[in-house]
């Protein structure tokens, strides 16, 4: 199993100041997205995914300023948090969709998972962006666009310009991984191949996973394609 940092490290006062920091800005972000809804300037998918898109960015930049030891505490926090929430329903914003979903949940097991296996930083910040941004504005775009063209995977309705929105994003990510953690283990045209083949694999993950799965599902997927390339 690969890891970046030694984890034997013990918590001192600079590692409660990275934690306190990165925890003010998630509570930050969440605050004003519960304002806005409660405001009702957003609503629905589009309150849960402005929260999902914001917290996910933020988590793909904190793999460069905290430890993995700092990272696997905080999603655990994250996650605990999450748990809590789910019972007390304290951010109601995150839970303004219909359709039954554990994401809320699962967002911050699927990145400390992934934080257990990477073998570098950029690996956490791919799979979080793949959360944040592929899964976020494929949902956006879907819902604003994608009503008249729907496919439905087992129980899971998916709209067609959503998928593509998804495979665009991955695909870009993927590709700006690869051409920059690859070093020259592989040729330009390989990369491209490659970045392709595992968007469509990362794409098709998300079609069909179920309740919010995905959100551990496609971190865990990027980590495994990311760390066997680099």
């Amino acid at each position: 199993m690969g890891v970046y940092l030694n984890i034997t490290m013990p918590i001192q006062l600079l590692t409660i100041v990275h934690l306190v920091i990165a925890s003010l800005m998630v509570g930050l972000i969440l605050l004003i997205s519960e304002v806005l809804y409660k405001k009702k300037i957003t609503r629905g998918e589009y309150s849960r995914k402005i929260s999902h898109i914001l917290v996910g960015v933020w988590f793909a930049v904190l793999p460069f300023f905290l430890s993995q030891n700092e990272l696997i505490f905080f999603f655990s926090m994250v996650f605990s948090i999450g748990l809590f929430n789910r019972f007390f329903r304290i951010f109601r914003s995150i839970y303004s969709v219909r359709r039954k979903s554990y994401g809320d949940v699962l967002y911050a097991l699927g990145l400390l998972v992934t934080t257990l296996i990477a073998k570098d930083p950029w690996i956490i910040s791919l799979a979080a962006l793949h959360i944040a941004l592929a899964d976020g504005l494929a949902a956006i775009v879907g819902r604003k666009y994608g009503k008249k063209h729907q496919m439905t995977f087992f129980t899971n309705k998916k709209s067609a310009i959503g998928s593509a929105t998804f495979f665009l994003v991955s695909y870009t990510l993927l590709l700006v991984f690869f051409m920059g953690n690859t070093g020259s283990f592989h040729t330009q045209e390989t990369l491209l191949v490659l970045a392709l083949l595992a968007a469509v694999l990362i794409t098709g993950a998300e079609a069909f996973t179920l309740l919010g799965l995905d959100n551990i599902t496609i971190p865990i997927l990027c980590t495994i394609i990311a760390n066997s390339l680099i």
